[in-house]
């Protein structure tokens, strides 16, 4: 891992790196002035957490191991699970997560891209802007968000795997943006006109 860029988000200095041509952001960077790797251990006991992590791997890593994510997702959340950045990474043969000893060592996250962008390029060409990139969504982006949450209730029914889950929410993802952003109607629907 190459150190290569820091940013100053907040008045704390964070260290971006890059492996295999992908930007890794530093979150023991952004916690050492909290409660450094406590607070991404007590992050990572999360199901949400474990969620999130295991769906960019699933649609970003053909090598994740998701027999050994199943089952941390399954004791996600409980008083006695415990999850470190290595364990993950070992466990799950993980990409998203990296965690380095030594000099410049810590845990790195990948930069998750949302709605076409990271939330780092969306806030620097939005910088007057409140809130987040969701608060800005278009109208065809949150109708997709609406529509995936039900059809995954609907996926979880038919007792499908959350890797199947997935695979499916994303094809369906992509074929209603692209369906719903060519569409005039919605154009007219999203500007107020009838």
């Amino acid at each position: 891992m190459k150190k290569f860029n820091m940013i100053t988000v907040q008045n704390i200095e964070i260290s971006i790196a890059t492996e295999n041509n992908d930007d890794y952001i530093c979150l023991t960077d952004m916690t050492k002035s909290r409660e450094g790797e406590d607070h991404i251990r007590n992050w990572m006991r999360n199901r949400y957490t474990i969620e999130f992590l295991g769906t960019w791997e699933v649609l970003h890593n053909p090598a994740f191991q998701g027999v050994e994510f199943d089952t941390f997702l399954y004791e996600a959340g409980a008083n006695s699970f415990n999850m470190t950045p290595r364990k993950w990474i070992e466990a799950t043969n993980a990409i998203g997560i990296i965690s380095k000893a030594g000099r410049n060592g810590g845990t790195y996250a990948h930069k998750v891209a949302l709605f076409g962008k990271t939330a780092q390029q969306w806030r620097s060409e939005n910088p007057q802007t409140k809130g987040n990139i969701r608060d800005e969504a278009a109208l065809e982006q949150l109708v997709v968000l609406s529509n995936l949450e039900s059809i995954n209730a609907l996926l979880i029914r038919q007792n499908l795997s959350q890797r199947e889950r997935w695979i499916q929410l994303n094809q369906v993802a992509i074929t209603q943006l692209q369906s719903l952003f060519g569409n005039p109607h919605i154009k007219r629907l999203s500007d107020g006109n009838n």
